[in-house]
């Protein structure tokens, strides 16, 4: 298990490494992206500081938005995003992630949950779209996703009575989908779910078709 894990990190940094290396010669940040420090002070930071302080999403999205001008100085918003800024928005959000060690291992779980049973069909609601039709849909939607989970559930079941994480195809597909559920924030639905829906969908699936054979 640990020579395959080390053989799947090599390659994949040898698949990013031209561009982890172009980054590195181009802002001084051997990194993918300067996103990530983006995603966590503005995404991740106000869903743990809105619980350790009772406040709703938007409220402890609205201070740090304001918290975070007394340590840096943007021209617009988009410069958040800026490999410039990502220390001082790492650094910051860390600071409020560490507030309660508590806090933020329920936030962690509830987002790691709503990650396999919330879609992006509730954004209509938020767009102000309120129909009755449309609750219908959200519910049908989520209902789809838990019983897909649910048929995740029984795969890895299965894998882990079988002891075949290494070679089993179900055990190695299952650990891409916990390792995207894991790494999602706040935004735990459609865009971050995209790269492994195809895989819910395949592994869910075949936890129903194993369970059906036993």
């Amino acid at each position: 298990f640990v020579w395959v894990s080390v053989l799947l990190v090599a390659v994949f940094f040898l698949v990013l490494s031209p561009w982890l290396i172009r980054n590195w010669f181009t802002f001084g940040h051997f990194s993918l992206a300067s996103i990530s420090s983006y995603q966590l002070y503005f995404y991740d930071a106000p869903a743990v500081y809105a619980h350790n302080h009772g406040l709703s999403y938007g409220e402890a999205r609205q201070f740090l938005e304001q918290d975070i001008r007394k340590y840096v100085s943007v021209g617009r918003f988009d410069d958040y995003m800026t490999f410039e800024v990502s220390k001082v928005l790492s650094g910051r959000a860390r600071h409020y992630l560490a507030e309660s060690w508590t806090g933020l291992v329920i936030i962690r779980a509830i987002l790691f949950f709503k990650f396999f049973v919330r879609d992006g069909l509730h954004y209509w609601q938020e767009f102000g779209l309120q129909s009755f039709i449309v609750r219908i849909g959200i519910w049908v939607e989520r209902g789809v996703l838990a019983l897909l989970s649910l048929g995740l559930g029984l795969s890895l079941w299965r894998t882990l009575r079988q002891r075949d994480f290494v070679s089993g195809v179900s055990g190695f597909l299952i650990i891409l989908v916990v390792y995207f559920a894991l790494l999602t924030g706040a935004v735990a639905s459609a865009g971050l779910r995209f790269p492994v829906e195809s895989l819910i969908i395949l592994v869910g699936l075949g936890g129903f078709k194993i369970f059906r054979k036993a």
